[in-house]
């Protein structure tokens, strides 16, 4: 993805591998509703040969999960300006196989979202096609400069791994159990099982756990799991171990005050 430091470019295509490669399912390299790890790299050895092509949805794990091209091929890679570069939502850019970028004029469904005729436009003039949202580029390019301070995706992977360890064990010692197994936890989010009410769970309503941390400046999410109650606590964006352990209290004193019978911890893991 270019970068320049006067104005950088948020529209990105280049050869990604050597030339088009194709994967027999379509990458996705975390389940961001469940916070699940999905390696990309098991289709590559034979994906080649494959259809349909690789498409991989990076916006969460953009920039702190490292994607190596060379080892594990894509045609095109999707992303955001905001989740793991922590910049504002509004901005899609793509890394892209220029073949097979070429070989997409005119299949787009979309005037404004044809990426093929954006990539040509600005390879001709360095001009959108529509005006841009200057407002989540000037934050972007900002983003992009803390995350470089930071120490970049090896800085970032850390602290989000961090923040992770931190939840799961706190959250543990206050009754909850992680959905997940913790070798296929992603640091992105972290699913919670609802408490049982067969098992002393009775005291939990959703609603009341969730308005009361709203209250407090802690927002959590709804589980999208079909077949189990659930909910979900983010480890991602500009927080870090304070945050996190400051959240781990408000759900303890939650907890209590809601008639829960373990007592909050806050042990560093």
């Amino acid at each position: 993805m270019a970068r320049e430091s006067a104005g950088r470019s948020c529209t990105s295509s280049g050869n990604a591998g050597d030339g088009p490669v194709d994967y027999r399912r379509r990458g996705r390299p975390c389940r961001d509703h469940v916070g699940a790890a999905e390696p990309v790299g098991p289709c590559g050895g034979s994906g080649r040969r494959c259809r349909p092509a690789a498409s991989h949805r990076r916006h969460e794990q953009l920039r702190r999960i490292r994607i190596d091209a060379a080892t594990v091929p894509f045609t095109s890679l999707f992303a955001s300006s905001n989740k793991c570069l922590e910049g504002v939502p509004g901005i899609g850019f793509v890394i892209a196989d220029v073949a097979a970028l070429e070989r997409a004029k005119g299949n787009a469904v979309s005037l404004a979202l044809d990426l093929e005729a954006q990539w040509r436009g600005l390879e001709a003039n360095g001009q959108w096609r529509f005006t841009p949202p200057t407002h989540v580029l000037a934050a972007l390019d900002c983003a992009l400069d803390q995350f470089d301070t930071g120490g970049g995706v090896a800085g970032r992977f850390a602290r989000y791994s961090r923040n992770c360890a931190i939840l799961r064990q706190g959250m543990m010692e206050l009754g909850f159990s992680p959905w997940l197994d913790e070798d296929v936890q992603a640091p992105i989010i972290v699913t919670f099982r609802i408490p049982d009410a067969s098992s002393g769970g009775g005291w939990f309503r959703f609603d009341d756990f969730y308005n009361s941390l709203h209250e407090r400046g802690i927002v959590i999410y709804p589980g999208k799991l079909t077949a189990m109650d659930s909910f979900r606590i983010g480890c991602i964006g500009a927080i870090g171990e304070v945050e996190m352990r400051r959240a781990l209290t408000v759900i303890g004193e939650t907890v209590r005050a809601m008639g829960g019978s373990r007592k909050g911890g806050s042990r560093k893991p």
